[in-house]
């Protein structure tokens, strides 16, 4: 999935060429002279066997209630967690499909958009 963020299906930073997408998806963020929203820079989503499966916003994957950030390997881990609730959540705000930021509170079951 090229075509924005797996998690909030924004394209917010996603202009780039065809021809870019080759070079991009060797970096962990767009390259140089790349928009980035607020949402922060891409970072690929790799499967198990090192294939480039798309991208997440950096702050999506972050506030995302089923990721942790790993300090010591400056990482964000269970990404793909974060993906499978993605599949099922809608934002509250919005009503788009994505959202992975859930309510703090154990009984409620909202969720929202890092960008909403």
């Amino acid at each position: 999935y090229l075509g924005g963020c797996m998690l909030c299906k924004n394209p917010s930073g996603t202009e780039f060429s065809a021809r870019r997408k080759n070079e991009i998806a060797k970096l962990k963020s767009p390259g140089p002279g790349q928009k980035i929203g607020k949402e922060g820079r891409f970072l690929p989503v790799l499967s198990t066997r090192n294939v480039l499966l798309g991208f997440v916003h950096s702050k999506c994957a972050l506030w995302s209630s089923n990721t942790r950030y790993e300090p010591q390997s400056f990482s964000i881990q269970r990404v793909n967690d974060a993906l499978k609730s993605a599949a099922t959540s809608r934002c509250r705000i919005c009503g788009n499909a994505g959202a992975t930021l859930q309510c703090a509170e154990k009984e409620c079951s909202i969720s929202y958009h890092f960008r909403c």
